[in-house]
C-alpha cells in the first residue's frame, strides 16, 4: 500500500511540473463526472482549480473517457473538460468551454 502511495505522489509530482499557465488554488469541492452516456456518472472531489482547470480525485480513474462534462456540485456549474493527465485516483482536466448554470 505504501509503495503504490508513494508512486501516485510520483505521478502526480511528474504530470505537474509547472507546466500549466495558471497556478491552481486548493479547495474541497463535491463534483460529478458527467459522461456522453447522460446515465453514466461518477462522483469525484475536486481538490484544486484554477481558471483553466482542475485536478479531481476519485475511487478509480480506470473508466473516465477522455472528455466530459464536470458538475462542480458545491458552485451549482457544469463544464466541459478534456483529460491532461491521470494516475490511480486522481485526474488533471482543462476546462475547454465556458461554466454555465447546473440548476441542480
Amino acid at each position: 500500500m505504501k509503495g503504490r502511495i508513494t508512486q501516485d505522489i510520483f505521478e502526480y509530482a511528474v504530470a505537474t511540473q509547472e507546466r500549466r499557465a495558471e497556478r491552481r488554488r486548493p479547495v474541497h469541492k463535491n463534483g460529478q463526472i458527467i459522461t456522453a452516456r447522460s446515465s453514466s456518472t461518477v462522483m469525484c472531489i475536486v481538490r484544486d482549480i484554477s481558471e483553466a482547470g482542475a485536478r479531481l480525485r476519485m475511487a478509480s480513474t480506470a473508466s473516465i473517457p477522455e472528455t466530459f462534462l464536470l458538475l462542480i456540485k458545491d458552485e451549482n456549474v457544469v463544464v466541459p473538460v478534456e483529460r491532461v493527465w491521470s494516475n490511480t485516483h486522481e485526474i488533471g482536466v482543462k476546462f475547454t468551454g465556458p461554466r454555465r448554470s447546473a440548476f441542480c
